[in-house]
């Protein structure tokens, strides 16, 4: 469910996600921000992550590591796509064409502790 860039429109969201006939089980954050919110509005529901609820995030932050249970997502090293775009920038100034190639940015994985797998 969409939210609003706020705390608040976090909290809505999920509230709103969490009443529907088939409420959600887990939540893939795409920011660090919602993670924190999420993780924090989910516990004053008494919803415990994992055992109730998983989480995930598709993006990290430093902040991210001091958060309990440690959240399961990616991490991207950005010396390794701040390289990638310089290199990037270097082939479109020099004008030579059909230099691209198509490079993947491969995140890390971090297993985390927000994520039951039950069989």
């Amino acid at each position: 469910m969409p939210e609003n860039g706020t705390a608040n429109g976090v909290s809505r969201a999920l509230s709103r996600a969490l009443k529907l006939q088939n409420p959600p089980t887990a939540i893939i954050a795409l920011r660090p921000r919602q993670v924190a919110t999420t993780l924090t509005w989910l516990g004053t529901q008494g919803i415990r992550v994992p055992v109730d609820f998983g989480l995930i995030s598709l993006a990290h932050d430093p902040f991210l590591d001091d958060l309990l249970p440690e959240v399961s997502g990616y991490r991207v090293d950005p010396e390794v796509v701040s390289k990638l775009v310089i290199r990037r920038i270097k082939q479109l100034i020099s004008g030579v064409p059909g230099r691209w190639n198509n490079s993947w940015i491969t995140p890390d994985v971090i297993k985390g502790a927000s994520i039951s797998i039950t069989g």
